[in-house]
């Protein structure tokens, strides 16, 4: 997400350089020939073909103002740009009427987002051949926390807590 208190050289520990970022509002990636521009996918194709990037993750986080805006609508007419924005992603979303809070709806979206992200031949073809790694993450922004989205477990569990914690962590709703 484009949040300015998400940081992710600071989540990942990493050093300039060592990550490539793309960054939107929400966190959100179109599908493979979706009918936007889709600069977030030209983004990840670069990213994996061209830089040879072997980790690609999603980060949605708490109190994310997008799914707020997404989940409560209504949007003022003189933020035209912002009210075109949203048209656009309302279609990249699970049903916001479906979560109860902006935060249960940020983690099902990230979830959702790893299905964009699978739709593109290079996704595909770097999964296949092994040489690819998906990932859904959840920043928790007041208790500093990281939870990642586990397919088998189909819920979100702690990066790096241990096993007796991870029972404890959200799920994909909640």
């Amino acid at each position: 997400c484009a949040d300015s208190r998400v940081v992710p050289s600071l989540l990942t520990g990493t050093a300039p350089g060592e990550l490539f970022c793309v960054r939107n509002i929400g966190a959100l990636l179109p599908p493979s020939g979706h009918d936007t521009l889709n600069d977030e996918g030209a983004g990840l194709e670069y990213a994996i073909e061209v830089l040879g990037v072997r980790n690609v993750v999603v980060c949605g986080h708490s109190k994310c103002g997008a799914m707020g805006a997404l989940k409560k609508g209504g949007l003022p007419d003189e933020l035209s740009a912002l009210k075109h924005w949203a048209e656009g992603a309302r279609a990249l979303i699970v049903d916001p009427d479906a979560h109860i809070s902006v935060d249960d709806l940020t983690r099902a979206t990230s979830v959702k987002q790893l299905d964009h992200f699978r739709s593109y031949p290079v996704v595909q073809r770097a999964l296949q051949n092994g040489e690819l790694t998906l990932s859904a993450w959840f920043y928790d922004v007041e208790s500093a926390e990281v939870f990642e989205w586990s397919e088998e477990r189909e819920r979100f569990t702690a990066i790096g807590e241990p096993e007796a914690r991870l029972s404890r962590a959200p799920g994909p709703h909640g």
